[in-house]
């Protein structure tokens, strides 16, 4: 299987609103997993938006990188990257997306406070835009 019939897979996959593909060739299996919410619009992706008019108080949300598991933490690290309450920098590595052995940093979009607790919890699948978490502007 090559990306072209990856592609075609991912087309197939959209166009008939499946959300979920499994395929199988003796050892090895191919997984492939599509979010349909209603959030999955353009906003729902993790591109940087402006976000200067937003108000002071008003959450934003940190979203998966890419699809793989979520992981709150460093596999050499003892304990979570970033917890609810902690202050954070823009870009700083908050969480961790897990593809095979490859892991995948996600950043804060600018500086904060993490607001509430992980969305999702640890060595979940996560889908490209998933919420993750939410920081706020507000430092107090």
């Amino acid at each position: 299987m090559n990306i072209q019939d990856i592609e075609r897979l991912v087309a197939t996959m959209e166009s008939s609103g499946l959300t979920r593909c499994v395929i199988t060739d003796g050892d090895e299996t191919l997984t492939l997993v599509r979010c349909t919410r209603a959030e999955d619009d353009d906003e729902s992706r993790p591109h940087l938006a402006s976000t200067k008019s937003l108000p002071d108080d008003m959450p934003i949300s940190v979203r998966a990188p890419c699809s793989g598991n979520f992981r709150c933490a460093h596999p050499l690290q003892l304990e979570a990257a970033e917890s609810e309450g902690s202050v954070v920098s823009e870009g700083q590595s908050l969480a961790y997306v897990q593809v095979e052995s490859v892991l995948f940093p996600v950043t804060a979009p600018s500086a904060g406070r993490v607001v509430g607790p992980m969305l999702v919890p640890e060595g979940t699948l996560v889908g490209y835009g998933d919420r993750l978490m939410e920081i706020s502007y507000t430092v107090e």
